[in-house]
């Protein structure tokens, strides 16, 4: 007990310490190896309790050691039991590793199409967008030649104005210069009538 609690208390006392500023992972290691080195060893009757090893082949676990006990008893034929089934527990596990396989497959499958969608729908993109840059070149270009066309008809429309005004001008002359002609000739007739007479 003594022992014990003397083990405790340097392990409490040696805690490991790091500083955060300079860290020094080999000394770090070096520390926990001297902390865990100082630890009391377990008595193997304390880890087998209750525990089975199992071995890493994949076969059902080895019987453990004897430890007194109606359960590990029960434990020991169990396994030595099914032992001989272990190939019939494989099978009926097969199905469900095949389902397993069947479903990898398939989201396999569905992560390709996913792939192969998202590719396609990445090069159509790029298409749409070279078609919308042509499309809005065209666009600035009919924009340009709408533009042209506002400007000639508003200048066409400037002229025929003039025009119009001119043409009043010209038809107000020549009704004037109608008149004048008329004044004239009764003019001259009057002179005729006069000289003649």
């Amino acid at each position: 007990m003594i022992d014990e609690e003397r083990r405790k208390e340097s392990i409490k006392e040696e805690e490991i310490r790091i500083d955060y500023e300079n860290i020094d992972v080999a000394d770090i290691m070096e520390q926990i190896k001297r902390k865990i080195a100082k630890k009391p060893k377990k008595p193997l009757e304390e880890i087998q309790k209750g525990e089975l090893r199992f071995t890493p082949s994949g076969h059902f676990p080895l019987e453990p050691e004897e430890v007194p006990g109606v359960k590990n008893k029960i434990r020991r034929v169990l396994l030595k039991v099914m032992k001989p089934f272990s190939p019939v527990i494989k099978l009926l596990i097969l199905p469900v590793y095949e389902e397993f396989r069947e479903a990898y497959l398939i989201l396999d499958r569905t992560n390709r199409r996913i792939d192969f969608l998202s590719a396609t729908l990445e090069q159509e993109l790029a298409k749409l967008s070279t078609r919308v840059g042509d499309v809005s070149d065209d666009l600035g270009k009919t924009m340009e030649y709408t533009k042209l066309l506002h400007n000639l008809t508003h200048n066409i429309v400037v002229e025929l104005s003039k025009l119009k005004i001119e043409e009043e001008n010209l038809k107000l002359m020549t009704r004037i210069m109608k008149k004048d002609f008329e004044f004239l000739r009764r003019k001259e007739r009057s002179l005729e009538k006069n000289i003649f007479r």
